[in-house]
């Protein structure tokens, strides 16, 4: 069965998203199509240069395009913050303009694959979302103000649920994504914690 993935990088993380996408896949039973937003040109070009198969290189420029609430967060936000809030967007306008697309699966670029990603689909089912908890130790319990789950790794499948709760986490992200916790919130990741009881 065709997957399909997407992460963004810029020049600093390059080799970490390289890497990342060969463990992809190198573990994958089918070629993946993996969707890399470049947040500068450098990364585009390097990508555009290795030729990937099933890699899809996407300017940063085209996910902002006509989107005057996401360029207005630019303003009032870090780099870092603004790499957050993004997230939900890039996730959103991906699945909008990519109708084949049954699943998407966003991925930090700092992971590693070191065995078949399926299991992860075995668990989704025929889920509409797919997070997955950070599991912290009892002596790291106080990370948890950071959030319950892990942006790291999510399922959307593009179905109206799929985007609704991306919709949701996109307008949460343009509100407030910070680096610092403040009522429950942290970044993009906060608004996670309660996903299971907010949505059906």
């Amino acid at each position: 069965m065709k997957r399909y993935f997407c992460t963004y990088f810029d020049r600093n993380y390059f080799v970490k998203g390289l890497t990342m996408i060969r463990s992809l896949i190198a573990h994958s039973a089918t070629q993946p199509t993996i969707y890399v937003v470049c947040f500068d040109d450098v990364t585009r070009l390097l990508l555009e240069q290795f030729a990937i198969p099933g890699v899809v290189p996407i300017p940063l420029h085209e996910i902002e395009a006509g989107d005057d609430a996401l360029l207005r967060c630019k303003t009032n936000r870090t780099a870092v913050e603004y790499l957050w809030t993004t997230t939900p967007t890039i996730i959103l306008r991906i699945i909008e303009r990519c109708p084949e697309v049954d699943v998407l699966t966003y991925l930090d670029a700092d992971l590693y694959f070191f065995s078949s990603p399926e299991p992860i689909f075995n668990e989704l089912g025929s889920g509409q979302v797919l997070i997955h908890e950070h599991r912290f130790s009892p002596r790291h319990a106080h990370l948890e103000k950071n959030g319950r789950f892990n942006v790291g790794l999510l399922c959307f499948r593009n179905s109206p649920e799929g985007r609704g709760v991306m919709s949701w986490w996109r307008d949460r992200c343009i509100e407030w994504c910070y680096s610092h916790s403040e009522n429950g919130k942290m970044g993009d990741q906060g608004y996670l914690t309660d996903w299971p009881t907010r949505f059906s």
